[in-house]
């Protein structure tokens, strides 16, 4: 797996379906990936789209209760199974290409340096 994003959520399903959206644009057909979805207790309908809509390439976690936003993302990368791990907010939009250069650099200085949030 070439790398893993990390989003964290709290009711922000519209949002975080765009977000989704560009980013499989990005990735898909470039590079082997996993999309992580933490919903950190959301009550907007986010959990039960993710139980109807089964994307390839995207997981989906919830909590029991409410963590904090860090803590939510320790827990995506609990399961993480990317060399390189990416965190994006569920409310950004990947700019093009911007996560396959970060993708291009940590492999060009093979794990050296972290990527940026």
């Amino acid at each position: 797996m070439d790398c893993s994003v990390i989003i964290s959520a709290c009711n922000e399903r519209p949002h975080l379906l765009y977000t989704i959206q560009s980013l499989l644009e990005e990735l898909r057909d470039y590079c082997k990936f996993e999309i992580i979805v933490v919903d950190n207790l959301s009550n907007d309908g986010t959990e039960e789209f993710f139980k109807e809509n089964k994307e390839k390439g995207v997981k989906y976690i919830k909590y029991g209760k409410k963590k904090s936003h860090w803590n939510a993302k320790n827990e995506g990368i609990k399961i993480a199974k990317g060399r390189n791990l990416f965190f994006i907010d569920a409310h950004c939009i990947m700019g093009r290409d911007s996560l396959r250069t970060n993708i291009e650099f940590l492999e060009y200085f093979k794990g050296k340096v972290g990527g940026v949030h």
